[in-house]
């Protein structure tokens, strides 16, 4: 996870893709459990992975959507590893639920600002 870059970058390479078609998904630990955030850019926020990923396309054009996980009460690994019960798996169901359905209207219309517009109101509501 913490070398993402060096699978993305190739592949994106490869497929001559402008970063604004490619979407990174991933755990955010300064998000609420099962709140969701999508942003058109930016930077990596403390996340490895993105950061690598900022380093190995050289560029911070990409959208962005992140998952809460919540701040640990143990070590990052330890808590973003951990198995879920309860509400705590409830609410990370429907959060992946929802992440999958934003994807899908992403991978549509390549439209980051459309699907912020439909969703972040949606995914504001839930975590309240």
């Amino acid at each position: 996870m913490n070398r993402s870059g060096a699978a993305v970058a190739p592949l994106v390479r490869s497929l001559g893709l402008e970063h604004a078609r490619v979407i990174v998904v991933y755990d955010d630990l300064d998000l609420e459990p099962g709140r969701l955030r999508m942003r058109p850019h930016g930077g990596a926020g403390g996340h490895n992975g993105v950061r690598s990923i900022l380093e190995t396309l050289g560029s911070d054009a990409f959208p962005r959507l992140r998952i809460g996980v919540g701040r640990p009460r143990t070590d990052a690994a330890r808590h973003v590893l951990t198995a879920l019960d309860g509400d705590e798996l409830t609410h990370a169901q429907i959060a992946v639920a929802q992440a999958a359905e934003a994807l899908a209207a992403w991978i549509v219309d390549a439209d980051t600002e459309g699907v912020m517009t439909r969703f972040h109101s949606r995914w504001k509501s839930m975590g309240e």
